[in-house]
């Protein structure tokens, strides 16, 4: 059986994943008008939020090398002996965290791509 191991590398490109992947599409107007629209202040806030989530993701890299199951944060709970709130987790999950963020991301989509086709129409 080969051993999965996360350097690094991998670590932080997940980090800079998860900061920048949805969220980029859900409040990418929002840090431009915070930003005074600045593409440099821009930037630098996506760099600051990327690296405020590594040490999450240098946690939950070493716990899911550590307890390599399919579930992540339900498992785990599980295994602490934590089974009502693992179960109650699994669930949450599913129908408010995952739903809301799916629904977020497709939204923001949606506003984009009609904005970029008003723009090529309006050539």
């Amino acid at each position: 059986m080969q051993i999965k191991k996360y350097g690094f590398i991998i670590t932080f490109m997940m980090s800079i994943s998860a900061t920048v992947g949805s969220s980029l599409l859900i409040i990418y107007g929002n840090v431009a008008q915070m930003s005074g629209f600045n593409p440099w202040f821009m930037i630098v806030s996506w760099i600051i939020g990327g690296v405020l989530v590594l040490p999450q993701m240098l946690i939950l890299g070493e716990t899911a090398r550590s307890y390599p199951e399919n579930g992540s944060t339900y498992m785990w709970l599980k295994r602490g002996n934590w089974k009502g709130i693992g179960f109650w987790f699994g669930w949450v999950h599913i129908f408010m965290i995952s739903a809301i963020a799916l629904s977020a991301t497709s939204m923001a989509s949606g506003i984009l791509l009609s904005e970029f086709l008003v723009l090529l129409m309006s050539e």
